[in-house]
């Protein structure tokens, strides 16, 4: 369904995003998997830092669990060994577990971002469209006839605030990055989706009042108005 909608999006969306948009899946996908497994993959993390035993049925439910990890899957005899019997966990094990563990929160929360993301570009796009639809219109500002180029402007920078979204969450997706250049990626994400959302809703409330005031239609109204012109 996901590969079928993304068919479907304009070109000039699938430009501005390309990242988002083209690795969308994989990325939902394998948070996914990372979510399901997630659990079980504390529960192991846990009882290997902290010693604890537990019953070979037990085990095996729990490695079987988190059949998608790879990490797990290599080193499922030396879980096993330790998590039955009294033998020392090795570094080599107790670290890999940890490290698998930092790298399913990230998956998830790039999980989180990317949906934001295609919904803020989704949006973006709309606005843009929309207003390249009625901005030549007669009497659309009529009291500020510069408020027509300065609409163009604010909404010209969501282009560029798109290719700088699309490139942070690339740059999330990185397999070597370190814990600190992936919190400064996903603060430049929220960021430059928050900027998004922002300029859109200035550019509604802005065109909202005037096809109120102009063709007696509310807000809501405005909206579904908006949504059928850019996507019919």
């Amino acid at each position: 369904m996901y590969y079928s909608s993304i068919q479907g999006i304009p070109e000039e969306l699938q430009a501005a995003v390309p990242g988002i948009l083209n690795n969308g899946a994989e990325i939902l996908t394998t948070g996914y998997l990372y979510l399901t497994e997630l659990k079980p993959l504390d529960t192991i993390a846990r009882h290997l830092a902290n010693g604890v035993t537990v019953s070979p049925d037990v085990v095996n439910t729990l490695l079987n669990n988190c059949s998608n990890t790879t990490f797990v899957t290599q080193n499922k005899d030396a879980i096993f060994q330790v998590l039955t019997s009294n033998e020392a966990c090795s570094d080599a094990v107790r670290q890999g577990m940890q490290d698998v563990m930092g790298s399913a929160s990230n998956k998830i929360l790039l999980v989180g971002i990317v949906s934001a993301g295609i919904c803020a570009a989704i949006e973006g796009y709309k606005a843009l469209k929309f207003w390249e639809l009625i901005k030549d219109a007669r009497n659309l500002i009529e009291r500020s006839p510069g408020q027509r180029e300065e609409i163009s402007k604010q909404l010209g920078s969501i282009k560029t605030i798109l290719s700088r979204l699309d490139k942070a969450i690339e740059d999330m997706r990185r397999p070597e990055i370190d814990k600190d250049d992936f919190e400064c990626a996903k603060l430049a994400s929220e960021h430059f989706i928050n900027e998004i959302r922002i300029g859109v809703e200035q550019f509604l409330k802005q065109i909202g009042k005037y096809l109120s005031r102009r063709l007696g239609i509310g807000y809501f109204g405005f909206l579904q108005y908006t949504y059928c012109a850019c996507f019919s």
